[in-house]
């Protein structure tokens, strides 16, 4: 009696003891069975040499009238569980193996896998449970229990059923804990992987079998390991660009870039790709031309507007005008500038005035200097209108009787050549010019003695008796001019009168010479 109550309290006292843990509800890996074979104590003695518990075979503790439990023993008092054993009995298994008493510890199931089963490795004796398949041998509450190494290669064991080893801390066939490797499971369970579809590489590394490898060393280009097209095979600090010709047709390499030609990119043009210069810098219709449009005008074909709204014929850029209707009322269009329309006077021949004095000048009309005016005269018994002073203002020009006037109307710019040759029988003719501005001269009344050359340009006497003279003039303001022909006598043999001819020509600055 004694002993069976000592086998019964035992196991309760040990528990308190040991102070170990509640189990896992999750995953109780029941203890590996030990295998109890000492020499001298027969299978199924509990009693015998190396263990803490004495007393009679296996045989005395369980009397047939007894309730057996998972292992055919129970207590003698009857005091035992719903199976016949009592919490504190020793559970012993078939073949003489011990391990803990786990009749009262709940077991969580296994996830299942109905498509993935340990194989059929056989039945070995499980005692009460009969014959149990040898992956899971323990009979435990009467069913058939893996224990801590039972289940087969590529299985373990998790709440007394054999799972499949497919998971970061049971993987392959040796049931490898990945996790503490860093790695992974493979989604199929084969092996530890660094890398899977679930946990890919770093940028710039690519998953092959398991490993990251280097996308420059698999020929792949960039973080996101692309296959660089044919159009920019190069891979450049991990950007696919593209050299010489991979562009194909239409299109050029720039800057690691394909650019492709349009019908109106002057540096791209058309499907040669040209670059459009000077005199041709616009594309259009994919050739290169030139830009003469009022909006693509000039070396950049910009829009013409504002003050030069219209584009130059040439294309050389934008203008004010293009003809007299694009300027304003009062101009015209000159050289594509508009500028104010001139009227000028005297454009017609006058010598209806004697021309003895200045304020009776033969008009020289502009129209027919333009084409060179020429008129043959003499000063023989003219008037004497124009003496400058010999004394006090220019000697080098004192002239005598006999003096001729002509008058021309000058715009700014304006030019007139004047020359006066004395005839073929004049040797003794001492020829002079003078240039005023105005119609006044030296204002016909004047003394010989008074100032009086207010208005004079120049005088020219450069030449010898019986030469001519000649001289040029470009007006610098608009009006009118006054060219005397004169006479000087300066020795016996000089005359101050003669026959002469005088030719005017006028180049203007208009084409019309304002008289149009």
């Amino acid at each position: 009696m004694f002993r069976t109550v000592f086998l019964t309290i035992l196991p309760v006292l040990l528990s308190c003891g040991s102070g170990s843990p509640e189990p896992d509800t999750f995953e109780i890996i029941p203890v590996d069975v030990v295998r109890i074979t000492p020499p001298d104590v027969a299978p199924g003695d509990l009693g015998g040499p190396g263990t803490d518990i004495g007393g009679p075979d296996a045989s005395e503790v369980a009397p047939s009238d007894t309730p057996a439990g998972l292992d055919g023993v129970g207590p003698s008092d009857g005091t035992g569980g719903p199976d016949g054993t009592g919490p504190g009995d020793a559970v012993v298994g078939p073949e003489g193996v011990v391990g803990p008493d786990l009749t009262d510890v709940g077991i969580p199931d296994v996830v299942e896998h109905p498509d993935i089963q340990p194989p059929d490795t056989g039945m070995v004796d499980a005692g009460p449970c009969g014959q149990c398949p040898a992956a899971t041998p323990m009979c435990q509450n009467g069913s058939c229990v893996c224990t801590g190494n039972s289940c087969p290669a590529g299985f373990y064991c998790k709440g007394g059923k054999c799972g499949p080893c497919l998971d970061d801390l049971h993987c392959g066939p040796q049931c490898e804990s990945c996790a503490s490797m860093g790695m992974y499971c493979q989604y199929d369970g084969s092996k530890c992987v660094v890398c899977d579809s679930n946990h890919p590489c770093s940028p710039g590394n690519k998953c092959i079998d398991g490993a990251c490898k280097s996308c420059e060393g698999l020929g792949l280009c960039g973080p996101e390991c692309i296959q660089c097209p044919p159009t920019t095979p190069l891979c450049v600090s991990g950007v696919c660009e593209c050299s010489g010709g991979s562009c194909g047709v239409q299109a050029l390499c720039e800057a690691g870039k394909c650019v492709f030609c349009t019908n109106n990119d002057p540096l791209h043009c058309g499907p040669s790709c040209l670059v459009c210069q000077a005199p041709d810098p616009h594309c259009s219709s994919g050739a290169c031309t030139l830009c003469n449009l009022d909006d693509a005008c000039g070396p950049t074909c910009a829009s013409c507007d504002g003050a030069k709204p219209f584009c130059n014929p040439d294309g050389s850029g934008c203008v004010p005008c293009l003809e007299n209707l694009d300027c304003e009322p009062g101009f015209k269009c000159k050289s594509f500038a508009c500028i104010a329309d001139c009227k000028a006077q005297g454009c017609q021949n006058n010598l209806s005035p004697s021309g003895k004095k200045c304020s009776e000048a033969w008009i020289v009309g502009r129209l027919e200097a333009k084409k060179t005016f020429t008129k043959s005269t003499d000063t023989w018994n003219q008037s004497n209108d124009d003496d400058l002073n010999y004394f006090f203002e220019h000697p080098e020009c004192w002239d005598a009787s006999y003096d001729q006037f002509y008058r021309i109307y000058l715009m700014p710019g304006d030019k007139i050549a004047v020359s006066a040759t004395p005839a073929p029988n004049e040797g003794d003719f001492d020829l002079m010019l003078k240039l005023y501005t105005g119609t006044e001269c030296d204002e016909d009344s004047a003394g010989i003695f008074s100032a009086n050359d207010k208005y004079l340009v120049q005088c020219w006497d450069d030449a010898a008796d019986g030469k001519g003279e000649s001289f040029a003039y470009t007006a610098g303001a608009e009006g009118w001019f006054t060219v005397v022909v004169d006479g000087r006598l300066s020795g016996a043999e000089d005359l101050d009168y003669g026959a002469y001819t005088l030719t005017l020509t006028l180049t203007c600055t208009e084409e019309t010479c304002c008289c149009g």
